[in-house]
């Protein structure tokens, strides 16, 4: 039986072999997910709620989705206490913190980690089955709840599921954190078939290269490529920029 990530990039690579029909599903697909979510959800953590609760990220490993996975982060589990080490890191918010599974194999000793989630079951389970002295977590929504002061902010794999607004929301939020460094989830390769930076409604994806408009942001200052294997992501990655430095306009 074939993994549902393998099944997905087979499904992906079949149809953009096909760009007729490919454009066709994909419009359709994405129609019918910004009515739902724009019109029929209640709220943002409904939304994330629902996807915990069903797997609708259809991952056999992760609540948090295949990106989450151990093969697609190989590489960032790999260099991810270089980056620590390089920018002298002493304190972390990873939100969404999502469920812990990648990040539970990083060695966070001398690190004061902070996971946060706006998803409370996925939080509960966190701190039943992963806190210690150095390692916490809370509920939080990334738009809205004061952030707590840290050296570094990773949100990876989530604003790439956020409206325009929401991003603005959410950036506006961690400026006013005062933390030093964001690292977060950008592309770099523009596409016809990539609908990179188009607004959707919050809870579905597209791409998102954060240097590109609207978002403008500066040249990072580190760079690093997750290696991504799902088709269509193989420029995945993760970067950082100095918080003082994002462009909020």
């Amino acid at each position: 039986m074939w993994h549902m990530d393998e099944y997905k990039n087979n499904l992906k690579s079949y149809l953009r072999k096909n760009q007729v029909f490919y454009k066709i599903i994909k419009k359709i697909i994405n129609s019918y997910n910004y009515i739902s979510l724009k019109f029929f959800s209640k709220s943002r953590k409904s939304i994330f709620e629902d996807i915990y609760v069903n797997n609708k990220w259809g991952d056999n490993e992760s609540y948090s989705g295949g990106g989450s996975g151990l093969i697609q982060t190989n590489k960032l589990r790999a260099e991810f206490s270089k980056i620590l080490v390089e920018y002298n890191i002493k304190s972390i918010l990873d939100i969404p913190c999502g469920d812990f599974y990648w990040m539970k194999l990083i060695n966070l000793n001398g690190i004061n980690y902070i996971g946060a989630d706006i998803v409370s079951e996925m939080i509960k389970k966190n701190i039943k089955n992963h806190s210690s002295e150095n390692i916490n977590f809370k509920v939080l929504d990334l738009l809205e709840d004061n952030l707590p002061m840290t050296d570094l902010i990773l949100v990876r794999d989530c604003l790439v599921h956020f409206s325009e607004s929401d991003i603005y929301k959410a950036l506006k939020n961690i400026t006013n954190s005062k933390c030093k460094y964001l690292m977060t989830t950008s592309y770099t390769t523009k596409s016809s078939n990539d609908y990179f930076n188009k607004n959707i409604a919050t809870g579905q994806w597209r791409k998102l290269i954060l240097t590109e408009a609207p978002f403008n942001f500066p040249p990072p200052i580190r760079t690093l490529s997750e290696e991504c294997t799902f088709v269509g992501q193989e420029d995945k990655t993760l970067s950082i920029w100095e918080i003082n430095s994002i462009p909020l306009t």
